[in-house]
């Protein structure tokens, strides 16, 4: 009852009130950390030494899990539609914490890896960042981008905070006692403040929240958006999705193979982690012009020039053969990540509405947690076959450019939602 009274007492001012929303979403994707690969690449070594694993075993885990999570994920969305945001947060977070404490505690078994992944995935990478991009709409109909591009700043946020922080727990506790962290902060920090302060749209409640859709449906204006069934009837949605797709296939198999990348460019280990920092700071800067811009441009637009320049950064890729170099490619590839990140998020409610957003991110974010399972696989097998990453830039740089031609005849109806 108290955190029912403090969230309506914060609600009567509504231009007040949504912020605190931007701000609970920021923490969301914040506390997405556990099931991302930033976070999960520190306990690698721990795993293949403690189990007594190959990293190739590991590798397969954790990409076999991911896309179980992946196709979980339109589940997640349509829970979403169906309870709200407020409750499906307060699950997630909750089931979330209970995994990291299983890691901490019960994990021992080298097997286990596949739930451990699976549910981190699932609960971490899929459902926290899910969450936000169907919460804000909720509040934001002006400024919804660069309200996301506030958002994003939790996920730049914890890609550039997180890794460091780990490297000096590392060194004054075990593996397991960093999972019970995290499983405490979970618990005990973001869960009662989602408790006491997150409502799901103005005007709601928390037991509203928790009403069945059957049981009550909710007035449908003419403009308030399509259902899942009637957007995938679009050629848009589907060139969209493949759009969504690409950054994340891209990313993750460069970023994963960042190292022997580097090497291969007859560069270092510590400038490949030197690039990955430069990233996520060149991300965490790009995020709020993101917002501004895509409140001003066409969204598609917006995609069309990221595409290009992110087929140019690979380029750069190729003919990294110098320290200053690799910087460049970083601050590039992270102004990229930065817009990215953020065109993802405000993509779907403005084309699409918010009658059934959350099916709709569900189903769309299935394709980019895909890209992101089976890109590292591809990249590796690809060098493991020809010994050089020259094939494998090569096809990094062309699939940006077909991006940029489905998202060029991807135009926004001028719906008014």
């Amino acid at each position: 009852m108290l955190s029912k009274s403090i969230a309506i007492r914060l609600q009567k001012s509504h231009a007040q009130y949504k912020w605190i929303i931007v701000f609970l979403s920021m923490l969301m994707v914040f506390f997405s950390a556990p099931g991302q690969s930033y976070f999960l690449s520190g306990f690698t070594d721990h795993y293949i030494e403690a189990f007594n694993l190959s990293r190739t075993q590991v590798s397969l885990y954790y990409s076999f899990a991911t896309l179980a999570a992946g196709f979980t994920l339109v589940a997640v969305g349509k829970l979403i539609d169906r309870y709200g945001q407020r409750y499906i947060t307060l699950t997630v977070g909750t089931l979330l914490g209970l995994t990291c404490l299983f890691n901490g505690v019960l994990l021992s078994k080298g097997w286990m890896l596949i739930a451990s992944f699976f549910m981190l995935r699932l609960l971490g990478q899929g459902s926290m960042v899910l969450i936000p991009s169907t919460l804000i709409p909720n509040w934001f109909d002006k400024e919804r981008a660069i309200a996301m591009s506030y958002v994003a700043i939790g996920a730049a946020l914890g890609s550039f905070l997180i890794p460091l922080i780990h490297v000096k727990l590392f060194q004054v506790m075990t593996w397991r006692g960093i999972w019970i962290v995290w499983s405490t902060l979970l618990i005990g920090v973001f869960i009662p403040i989602v408790y006491g302060l997150l409502q799901n749209a103005p005007q709601s409640n928390n037991n509203a929240s928790l009403e069945k859709t059957k049981d009550k449906e909710p007035e449908v204006h003419e403009y308030e958006g399509l259902l899942l069934k009637e957007a995938i009837k679009t050629r848009t949605f589907w060139f969209l999705t493949v759009c969504q797709s690409i950054p994340a296939f891209i990313n993750t198999g460069l970023f994963i193979h960042i190292t022997s990348i580097m090497k291969w460019n007859g560069l270092d280990q510590n400038t490949a982690m030197i690039v990955m920092s430069t990233i996520g700071m060149s991300t965490f800067l790009a995020t709020i012009p993101a917002g501004r811009v895509l409140e001003k441009y066409k969204e598609n637009h917006v995609m069309v020039i990221v595409f290009l320049v992110q087929a140019l950064s690979i380029l750069i890729l190729m003919s990294t053969y110098h320290f200053y170099t690799a910087i460049f490619f970083g601050v590039i590839t992270g102004f990229i990540t930065g817009f990215q990140n953020v065109t993802r998020r405000v993509i779907w409610p403005n084309y699409y509405g918010k009658r059934s957003l959350g099916s709709i991110s569900g189903f769309t974010m299935t394709a980019l947690v895909i890209g992101s399972a089976i890109s590292p696989l591809v990249v590796g097998a690809l060098y493991d076959h020809g010994g050089t990453y020259r094939i494998v830039l090569i096809m990094m740089g062309f699939i940006p450019l077909v991006g940029a031609v489905l998202a060029y005849f991807s135009p926004r109806k001028n719906h008014a939602y």
